[in-house]
């Protein structure tokens, strides 16, 4: 027989916030998966752009440290 206790209901709740609230979009992307490959794929694009963005922006400021280094160091000590 089932004993209702805090602990028990408190993950039986935290499953239900996931698998009703938190997954649904993901339902909705697999679902949507066997229509386009394009919108299947729309959260690793995501994450592409996003990497790309962020490399672009990294190199941006070494570029930046590295003009900054060649104006400040004697031309004696290279």
């Amino acid at each position: 027989m089932y004993q209702s206790t805090p602990a028990y209901d408190f993950f039986h709740w935290i499953a239900h916030i996931f698998e009703d609230f938190f997954f649904v979009p993901i339902d909705y992307l697999r679902h949507w998966q066997d229509q386009t490959w394009w919108g299947g794929n729309i959260v690793n694009w995501v994450f592409i752009l996003t990497i790309f963005t962020l490399f672009c922006y990294w190199l941006y400021k070494l570029k930046i440290f590295h003009d900054y280094d060649k104006e400040h160091t004697p031309e004696n000590y290279r």
